[in-house]
């Protein structure tokens, strides 16, 4: 349903397609099992919530989104004004979407960082909690974290409440900087994909400095460039102010 729409992109250059037009072309698809079938309902039914009121004014605009002129500048999708969480999570992975296509266009494969997304107050779009007949199921956003590197895509996710962050996110974490935390079972969760503590400080020394960081220090793991084996270290680093 999507490549539809890039589709009509492709043929018409004229054109950009809105989430209007992703609402017609659902209603089109031809769903065949009962899976589907719900699943064309479904989304028909979010789409038609996202597609009306202000929100909806606001997201089909004539305007193109300009992929090429956000390349080399930092740029944020501000989502407050979209009340449901849901619908924050759909937006922000047809966004995803839609940069993946453009990207994937004529690009050869490589690791080299060619965009870097952060994802800000992560667990509202990279949850464990997800309902029963999902589980199991990756996410769009997961996916990209996953398999994004291939085509020179890095993730920085930000959240303060690591109990809540996906385990893909976690199995797919390279380097990882614990500020403060404030209860033993997120040190815990932070602790396993640190993997090990601080040099010379014993377990209840890495507990109670993990609880009681200042805040112009993190504990920080990063994987050391070349080591055989995946070697990482781990230590404390000062955290620049940064005055705005």
């Amino acid at each position: 349903m999507l490549d539809s729409l890039f589709d009509v992109r492709r043929d018409h250059r004229g054109e950009e397609p809105t989430l209007r037009d992703l609402e017609k072309q659902v209603s089109l698809f031809d769903a065949g099992s009962p899976k589907e079938q719900n699943s064309r309902r479904s989304l028909e039914s979010r789409l038609h919530i996202i597609n009306t009121g202000p929100t909806g004014m606001a997201l089909n605009t004539p305007q193109q989104l300009d992929v090429e002129a956000m390349n080399g500048r930092v740029n944020v999708f501000d989502m407050v004004n979209v009340d449901s969480l849901r619908d924050q999570r759909f937006l922000a992975e047809l966004l995803l979407v839609y940069l993946w296509h453009h990207d994937r266009v004529d690009v050869m494969k490589s690791e080299t960082l060619r965009r870097l997304i952060v994802v800000e107050e992560a667990h509202r779009y990279l949850s464990e909690d997800r309902p029963p007949t999902q589980r199991g199921e990756r996410t769009l956003l997961e996916l990209a974290i996953a398999e994004g590197r291939t085509n020179g895509w890095g993730f920085l996710v930000i959240d303060q409440m690591p109990l809540l962050l996906s385990r893909y996110v976690w199995d797919n974490m390279g380097t990882v900087m614990m500020h403060r935390l404030t209860n033993v079972a997120s040190f815990e969760r932070v602790k396993d994909a640190i993997g090990s503590a601080p040099s010379h400080l014993t377990e209840d020394a890495w507990l109670e400095i993990a609880l009681n960081l200042p805040e112009d220090l993190c504990v920080f793991r990063s994987y050391i460039s070349g080591a055989s084996g995946g070697a990482s270290r781990v230590g404390l680093m000062f955290v620049p102010r940064v005055k705005l």
